[in-house]
């Protein structure tokens, strides 16, 4: 059986001694010393931008600005799903002022009396009383017939 700790032939005869490529210093990681090292990992975190914030979108029919590898974020996520590109589609819709707010079910413009607010209390649910109880009822159907 052959023991791998504590046996110094063994060690001795995979370790080989090695020295930075920069300085010639004492080994560290990567075939750096440590002090070169650092300064290589701390210029690999700096964010370097690939795109310019000026480019528009790779699709000819986008209008939006590049994020990456010549792409808007929507056609970006289409690439990565191998999807074809297609037209994005934009929403339009204010969706809240001061009085009311449009839900997003029915999508009418209806008053916050018309809205549950949430759980903490501080602002109002996305659909409205009404699809609530819809949505509840069509639920609570499903799970009772099973």
């Amino acid at each position: 059986m052959m023991q791998w700790r504590g046996t110094k032939s063994l060690r001795s005869n995979m370790r080989t001694e090695r020295f930075c490529k920069e300085c010639g210093g004492k080994y560290y990681s990567k075939g750096l010393c440590f002090r070169h090292y650092l300064n290589q990992l701390r210029a690999s975190r700096k964010k370097v931008s690939l795109v310019k914030e000026d480019l528009d979108c790779y699709v000819s029919s986008c209008d939006r600005k590049a994020k990456a590898r010549g792409l808007c974020q929507a056609h970006y996520v289409q690439r990565l799903d191998g999807r074809p590109f297609s037209e994005i589609r934009r929403r339009v819709i204010e969706f809240s002022d001061e009085s009311g707010r449009v839900c997003t079910e029915c999508s009418e413009y209806k008053t916050y009396r018309n809205f549950y607010r949430t759980s903490n209390g501080k602002s109002y649910r996305a659909k409205c009383k009404e699809c609530t109880i819809k949505l509840n009822t069509m639920w609570n159907r499903k799970r009772t017939r099973t």
